[in-house]
């Protein structure tokens, strides 16, 4: 784990991949604490999706 964004409800963490590239996952501050994260925590990420959206303007 990267870094973290800890709010009042929700943390946003972000995951370093091996090849340099970032993921950002948003858990709630309850999940964060139980899992024990902190900065350097090895983790998993599994992306769970059933479509992607793409746009090249706002």
């Amino acid at each position: 784990m990267a870094r973290v964004n800890r709010g009042t409800a929700v943390c946003s963490v972000t995951v370093e991949l091996d090849g340099g590239q970032e993921i950002v996952s948003t858990i709630t501050v309850e999940s964060f604490d139980r899992m024990g994260l902190s900065i350097g925590s090895p983790v998993a990420a599994v992306v769970k999706a059933s479509n992607v959206i793409l746009a090249t303007e706002p």
